[in-house]
């Protein structure tokens, strides 16, 4: 099966499991904050394919390896904080209303990063790329730091086919980047 096809299913799976728990929750007369930290953990150990039990400090360690947009990230790790404040502290209560602003947040997240992930897997990127998919921004300092200049040059080449890919405000990021690898590259070869 093709790894794209298999990402998107994986990620459809996931938001169709997401939004049931949701449902299910919102239905409810009444929520624990047990139930929106395990509904949220659930998701972002499905979605990060994390297979550990991690806490609230390694989930925002591991989102800030992403590259997801910085708005959102924003919105995410402010969240997450707020989560952490139940993983650590029992005593601390929240009110129901409060209790389903969280359960709402975890559905416009959950929302905004299955859309985004469709859309980059769509292109042939991730927001959570593993070490064996490299980044553009990856590509681009191993151009710099290549002493061989063939293989330079073949990095510089999947770097820009990469570049080539993003939207022009993604590509925005990365131009000035892009611009002295090559500029490293063309004083190589003087």
């Amino acid at each position: 099966m093709d790894e794209e096809v298999k990402k998107t299913r994986d990620l459809r799976g996931l938001k169709l499991k997401t939004d049931q728990q949701i449902r299910y929750l919102n239905d409810k007369a009444t929520l624990t904050e047990e139930e929106i930290y395990t509904v949220t953990k659930d998701f972002f150990s499905s979605l990060l394919d994390l297979d550990y039990q991690f806490s609230h400090e390694e989930l925002l360690d591991e989102l800030g390896k992403t590259y997801i947009d910085a708005q959102l990230k924003k919105q995410i790790e402010e969240f997450i904080h707020n989560i952490g404040r139940i993983e650590y502290n029992s005593a601390i209560s929240f009110e129901q209303d409060q209790l389903r602003q969280f359960l709402g947040t975890v559905q416009e997240v959950s929302d905004k990063l299955i859309a985004e992930e469709t859309k980059q897997n769509s292109k042939g990127f991730s927001l959570f790329s593993k070490k064996q998919e490299k980044s553009l921004g990856e590509l681009i300092e191993e151009v710099q730091a290549e002493p061989r200049l063939e293989k330079a040059k073949a990095l510089y080449q999947e770097a820009l086919r990469k570049y080539n890919e993003l939207s022009q405000k993604d590509q925005q990021l990365y131009f000035d980047r892009l611009q002295e690898a090559y500029q490293h590259l063309k004083s190589s070869l003087s």
